[in-house]
């Protein structure tokens, strides 16, 4: 069948007379309503829809199902979906399959206009009528009608409507499709959300009247493109059917637009659909999003720029900058045409609304959800909590738009670079952080000179990604080249100066040169104390960072002290329950378990867990590192398996939290293995070391000083089992398990 039929063949029979039934329906109801009716008596019904539909219709099995189950239970049904998801196609082809008698008409923007189009159906004509008449002699058919009757009333604007329609039409039954999404149905009507198609309908669709198999791959790469949008895909079937197009060229043209509706099949009335429609693509998709309200469509813009994945309702409320009933308001608005799903803690846009959003935005947008998106990283940092998961990939395709549409100067830019990159580093992924930096460095040192100090910040930035990331020379050298500049141009007691000293302590303890990193901690919390005061935030934390030295160079009375210090001050400035007198608390009792006075540490530890899961949740980093040192303590009294159950336990949240490549989480299999080894468990301990080893060596390498670490613990426990052979190949080979 050509393209041309399919195209002419709803024309040519919706409203066409079909006279033998017609008249006999005609007189039936002449019948049944007393004779009144001085019009024409035929009815009209939108007979033949398998030649609309028939051998090109694809998947939507379940759907059908679901609509056929539930107008046998109930009397009207809605197919709720935004633009072009193939509502439409997915009614007509039920009221094919369900060979009913069916009337099809559009919905209006009032009951009283939805009843107005069915008149002509039921063999009513207008001639010098006035609607209130027509409406009498509508409602009066509609009521005689028998009850097998359908009627589909296509893209009605407003569920609301339907409490008014449902009380007009007597005993028939209706199928309603909608753009409506609030879920705002009467009781006792069924409601249907319509999806995109699955990939095979998808690529099947696509491929629906040429000779492709539409099982090559290229085919759901080309579907996935427009996410699989059905009006998008026939109208890229029907592209595919021109001569010369491959799919292979309709691919690289549809992945050459910056964005997907600028290809020209989508900005025009495509010939040869199924359901024959008057607009483009691209105009189907903005017409929802040009009826909202102008500061509904103000706070929609920064969606634009999100990923094609559900968005936390967080996020989503970071970026329209709403909250309380104002954020309500929106949604309502939103979803009441389709252009949003808002559904428990989630957002969807499809990816294709979301181009129209973004083609249609005013100036500034873009701009305007990096900054949202910035604060947004900004505040979770700095709660010390991780960036949920959800999140990260809208981040960074944000990124990538601004890549794209921006100026890389853009000051808006390096901030949230800068913020992501931070994000990527309290998430674990070091090396994603350094090549951030690294990137944003290059952008800064160019516009603003090697000694600005944002340039220097982002140096700083870079150093310790890279310390983080085991790459320890590296990260030395850049700190100890930038706090040379840093000493020239602003000086000892400048607060980037001091910051940079106290990284570059770290990064010596890092390789090893505990006593350097003594000194230079000393150094800084001598000069923080004159600058800023003994209970200045940053005087307390250089304090803590010299307990840290301390107890790594082994100066474990040092480290008490420095500690006992720190907990009393910001107990006494911050109060008992802040987070920073919590970690004080924290490491008081690690270096107690350091110096072998493991009982004072598990009480200290024990009352520290109680308050940081009221304070922080359970499943806080800071929670399940006391957690963790828990355990550690209960070892070393010899409370095995106490510890082995909190080991597990971390180690699960952690699995769930961050994921099995993050260093929390393989640090937390190593505590296990050796809580399982210190029990004589060898078995489950070189399972857990050879596991450790295995990603490692993957994400770090092989040289990585923590790959080593698990390469010497899976030895030991091979030689403590009489393994002795696989202890010397293990510690022999140059290359990953």
């Amino acid at each position: 069948m050509g393209f041309v039929e399919l195209g002419l063949g709803i024309a040519g029979l919706v409203g066409k007379v079909i006279p033998p039934l017609g008249r006999g329906m005609g007189r039936w109801l002449g019948r049944k309503t007393n004779g009144y009716s001085e019009w024409k008596s035929e009815i009209t019904y939108w007979a033949g829809l398998h030649r609309s539909v028939k051998g090109q219709f694809f998947g939507r099995d379940d759907e059908l199902k679901k609509i056929s189950d539930s107008l046998k239970r109930l009397n009207a049904v809605v197919l709720s979906g935004g633009p072009g998801i193939g509502k439409s196609k997915l009614a007509a082809e039920f009221a094919n399959k369900s060979k009913r008698k069916a009337f099809w008409t559009p919905g209006g923007e009032t009951p009283e206009q939805t009843l107005l189009s069915l008149a002509p159906h039921l063999g009513i004509e207008r001639g010098d009528r006035s609607d209130d008449e027509i409406l009498v002699q509508t409602r009066r058919r509609l009521q005689a009608l028998p009850a097998k009757t359908l009627w589909v009333i296509d893209n009605l604007s407003d569920l609301n409507l339907l409490n008014t329609l449902l009380n007009e039409i007597g005993k028939i039954s209706i199928l309603v499709t909608s753009q409506d999404s609030r879920i705002v149905v009467p009781q006792g009507v069924g409601y249907i959300p319509i999806d995109v198609l699955g990939p095979e309908p998808a690529t099947r669709l696509l491929c629906r009247s040429s000779n492709y198999d539409y099982r090559q791959p290229i085919f759901l790469e080309i579907v996935d493109e427009v996410g699989r949008l059905p009006r998008a895909v026939e109208a890229l079937a029907v592209q595919l059917e021109l001569p010369g197009e491959t799919p292979e060229t309709l691919l690289k043209e549809l992945r050459g637009k910056a964005n997907p509706l600028e290809f020209g099949r989508f900005q025009e009335q495509t010939a040869g659909l199924q359901i024959p429609r008057t607009d483009s693509l691209f105009n189907a998709l903005r017409g929802p999003i040009d009826k909202l309200r102008p500061e509904i469509r103000d706070a929609l813009a920064p969606l634009a720029y999100t990923a094609d994945s559900p968005i936390p309702m967080p996020l989503a409320e970071a970026l329209t900058g709403l909250s309380g009933g104002a954020l309500i308001n929106f949604f309502d608005e939103c979803s009441g045409k389709s252009v949003l799903s808002a559904i428990g803690e989630q957002v969807t846009i499809h990816s294709l609304t979301a181009a129209a959003i973004a083609a249609t935005n005013p100036h500034g947008s873009l701009l305007t959800a990096l900054l949202r998106a910035s604060s947004r990283l900004s505040a979770i940092i700095e709660t010390r909590n991780l960036v949920p998961g959800g999140e990260m990939g809208h981040y960074e395709y944000m990124l990538a738009c601004a890549s794209v549409q921006l100026d890389p100067e853009e000051r808006v830019i390096w901030k949230f670079s800068n913020d992501l990159a931070n994000a990527y580093q309290f998430s674990g992924r070091f090396e994603d952080a350094a090549s951030l930096h690294q990137e944003n460095l290059v952008v800064v040192d160019r516009v603003l000179g090697p000694e600005h100090p944002d340039t220097l910040g982002t140096t700083n930035n870079l150093a310790s990604a890279l310390n983080l990331a085991g790459r320890f020379q590296e990260a030395t050298k850049l700190h100890e080249v930038n706090l040379e500049v840093l000493m020239r141009v602003f000086g000892p007691e400048h607060p980037t100066t001091q910051a940079t000293v106290n990284n570059l302590a770290t990064a010596y303890e890092s390789s090893g040169h505990f006593e350097e990193a003594v000194i230079l901690h000393e150094k800084n919390l001598a000069v923080r104390q004159r600058v800023f005061g003994p209970e200045h935030p940053d005087t307390l934390a250089t304090i803590n960072n010299l307990g840290n030295a301390y107890a790594r160079a082994q100066r474990f009375e040092d480290a008490i002290s420095m500690y006992q210090e720190n907990m009393e001050t910001t107990e006494r400035v911050l109060g008992f329950e802040h987070p920073e007198t919590l970690i004080s608390r924290n490491n008081l009792a690690a270096v107690f378990g350091d110096a072998e006075r493991f009982e004072e540490a598990i009480i200290i530890i024990q009352e520290n867990i109680e308050i940081m899961e009221r304070v922080l949740g359970p499943e806080h980093p800071d929670t399940l590192n006391s957690r963790n040192n828990l355990a550690a303590a209960f070892r070393n009294v010899g409370r095995y398996d106490e510890a082995i159950v909190i080991h597990q336990d971390t180690l699960q949240i952690r699995l769930k939290v961050l994921g099995r490549e993050h260093p929390s989480t393989l640090s937390s299999r190593n505590n296990l293995a050796n809580a399982f080894g210190t029990a004589g468990l060898l078995e489950e301990t070189a399972i857990l070391h050879q596991e450790n080893l295995e990603v490692r060596q993957r994400v770090l390498g092989n040289e990585h000083p923590d790959t080593l670490t698990s390469q010497i613990n899976l030895a030991t426990t091979y030689r403590l089992l009489g393994r002795d052979a696989d202890a010397d190949a293990l510690l022999e080979q140059d290359r990953p398990l």
